[in-house]
């Protein structure tokens, strides 16, 4: 996101990932910052190129964007949207390093059935769907959290949180308001939306 916003005020950037096909997250970053004269560009030129790096969304209407990316609900939230012609809203979650695209007509597929357990004795029961993740919204993190289970029990005493994801890669846990979108899939992430929340605190 911010390597997109110093390239679209004139300065040269080169973003490196791994493969030619972006996720819904690399698009939000892309589509949050980009201006004229910027560009998204696989750097591969194998023979198979348009196989591997083709992607749905590159043929979806876009249209122009009504104005640069505005932070929301209220400035200093971290949070970035962006709304273009064609009903297209972009939004880049600064805080959790994530984000989203959303597509009008698009429906994304329902994520996979959730189990219900409780993070701890006579605490909040939560869903949970492994592979999923929430976004946006964020009311606390933690770094440092070993587990999925820490992360619900954190987040139950979260005064507002309705929904948790734990990013297994780096250990950190994020407690997300009702706003929150998702599930959506994604990999190495833990994520559930409570089902009751008896005594959360601050």
């Amino acid at each position: 996101f911010h390597q997109v916003r110093q390239a679209s005020h004139g300065r040269y950037a080169i973003v490196e990932a791994w493969q030619c096909k972006p996720s819904r997250a690399c698009l939000a970053a892309f589509l949050t910052a980009v201006e004229p004269g910027v560009y998204l560009h696989c750097l591969y030129s194998g023979e198979d190129l348009i196989p591997t790096s083709y992607f749905p969304e590159i043929d979806y209407p876009l249209g122009s964007p009504h104005g640069p990316a505005h932070e929301v609900p209220h400035i200093g939230s971290g949070v970035w949207e962006r709304t273009f012609g064609q009903g297209v809203v972009a939004t880049w979650d600064d805080v959790a390093n994530t984000g989203d695209v959303v597509f009008p007509g698009r429906i994304p597929p329902p994520p996979p059935a959730a189990e219900i357990f409780k993070c701890e004795p006579g605490l909040a029961h939560t869903t949970r769907w492994k592979g999923q993740s929430f976004a946006f919204f964020n009311l606390r993190h933690r770094n440092g959290v070993e587990t999925a289970l820490l992360c619900c029990s954190f987040c139950s005493r979260v005064n507002g949180c309705t929904k948790w994801s734990w990013h297994v890669d780096q250990y950190t846990c994020h407690c997300h308001g009702p706003q929150a979108t998702g599930p959506r899939p994604r990999q190495g992430v833990v994520a559930g939306e409570f089902v009751s929340m008896p005594h959360q605190q601050r």
